[in-house]
Parts: structure tokens; C-alpha cells; sequence
């Protein structure tokens, strides 16, 4: 009864109507749960672009050392190598893919961008993954294990986001389909 009216000994004898709830209580308990909630999702998301600007910082030293080291900041002979070599390709196109994640990383490009078109971009992030294991296979001449290893944790992971997301979407038709069965057969 979380609304019954309950007279109350006040310690002195005298019994006063009181108002008996737990609703205060029940509030402040969900504004908890929101708020540990809110907490880690925001907390999982600072981790999220941490290691994502540190994969594209990561991407642009390597990216560098091979412009100065190797090439000498020669253009020519680098837009060679991206022609001529596979794996220069597939890695230059994965940083290429990383370079507007980078940028678009803010909460500032979020609300530019929209939320639905933002997270329709940072799914390139997949497409990048794959052509930084594509560009460590062909790189390697010899002794392929390293990326295969990548390559098969890639695609573990890969395959765990996407049987995640298949099955949320079940879950959410099923919802849906369940509150309009709910809503036409309180109608009827």
C-alpha cells in the first residue's frame, strides 16, 4: 500500500495521519541506477576514443617513419609505392579511413553530424581494421602467424559485434511486435 494513509505514534502518545510511501525512495534508487548507468556507458565511450585516437596516432608515426625514413619525402616514389605495392595500398587506405574518425571524434562533430550519421561514419572503423591486417599480411614475407592471429581476433570480433547487433535488433522487432499485439488487444 504505498499510498494508504496510516495513523502514526508520534513517541508521545498522540497518533497523527501520515502518508506512508516509498516512492521518495524508489526515485532516488532509479536516479541511482541512471546515473551508474550514465556513468559507465560515458566512462566506455573516453575509452573508446582514447584508443581510437592513440590506433590513429599509432597509424601516422608508422605512416611517418615510412614518409621520412624510407621515402625521404619523395612524392613521387611514394605514390608509386601505393600504386605498385599491396600492402602500402591497403595500409594508406586504412589510415585515409582513420583520418575523419580522428577528426570527427569530438561531441562538438556528434551534434554537427547527428548521432545516426555519426555512427554510421565510425562504423568505418570495421573497413579499417581489415585493411590494417590486410597491410601486415602482405607486408610479411615469411613467417605469416602474427597476422593471421590479428586476422582470425579480428574476425572473432567482428563476428561477436555483428551477432550482438543481429540479435538486439531481433530483441527490439520482438518488443515492438509484442507492444502493438498488447496495444490492439486492449482495444478490442
Amino acid at each position: 500500500m504505498p499510498h494508504a494513509i496510516n495513523v502514526v505514534a508520534d513517541g508521545r502518545g498522540n497518533g497523527k495521519p501520515q502518508r506512508k510511501s516509498n516512492q521518495g525512495h524508489h526515485r532516488r534508487h532509479r536516479c541511482v541506477d541512471a546515473a551508474v548507468s550514465a556513468s559507465h556507458i560515458v566512462r566506455h565511450a573516453i575509452k573508446e576514443v582514447v584508443l581510437g585516437l592513440f590506433a590513429f596516432f599509432y597509424g601516422f608515426l608508422h605512416l611517418m617513419t615510412y614518409v621520412w625514413l624510407d621515402q625521404f619525402f619523395s612524392l613521387p616514389s611514394i605514390l608509386h609505392d601505393v600504386v605498385k605495392r599491396p600492402f602500402i595500398t591497403a595500409g594508406t587506405a586504412g589510415f585515409l579511413i582513420m583520418a575523419p574518425l580522428a577528426v570527427t571524434s569530438t561531441r562538438k562533430w556528434i551534434g554537427r553530424l547527428g548521432g545516426k550519421r555519426w555512427q554510421l561514419l565510425h562504423r568505418l572503423v570495421y573497413l579499417s581494421a581489415a585493411a590494417g591486417v590486410a597491410h601486415y599480411l602482405w607486408l610479411v614475407k615469411a613467417d605469416i602467424q602474427r597476422p593471421v592471429i590479428y586476422g582470425v581476433l579480428l574476425s572473432i570480433l567482428l563476428g561477436y559485434r555483428l551477432l550482438s547487433a543481429m540479435s538486439a535488433r531481433l530483441a527490439s522487432r520482438k518488443m515492438h511486435r509484442g507492444t502493438i499485439l498488447s496495444y490492439s488487444r486492449s482495444y478490442d
